[in-house]
C-alpha cells in the first residue's frame, strides 16, 4: 500500500470499520433488524451498541498503533 499499510492491517481495519458502521447510527442495518425482531424501539438498540462501538474503536487504535498485532497468527 502506499500509504504505509499492510494489506493485512488494512483489511482488518476495514472490516472493523464496516462492522461499526453496520451497527452505528444513523444507518445502523443491523440495529434496525435486531429492532424488528424483538420487541424493543430503535433507539434501545442503538444505545444498546454504544459499548461495542467503543470497544471497536479502540481496537482499531490499538491495530493502527502497533501493526505487529495484525500478524500474531501468521
Amino acid at each position: 500500500m502506499t500509504n504505509g499499510l499492510d494489506r493485512i492491517q488494512f483489511a482488518i481495519m476495514f472490516i472493523i470499520n464496516m462492522e461499526m458502521a453496520l451497527i452505528h447510527p444513523p444507518f445502523g442495518l443491523n440495529a434496525f433488524i435486531v429492532s424488528s425482531a424483538s420487541k424493543l424501539t430503535v433507539s434501545e438498540v442503538f444505545y444498546g451498541t454504544i459499548p461495542f462501538c467503543v470497544a471497536m474503536i479502540l481496537v482499531m487504535i490499538l491495530v493502527a498503533a502497533f501493526p505487529q498485532m495484525t500478524h500474531l497468527l501468521g
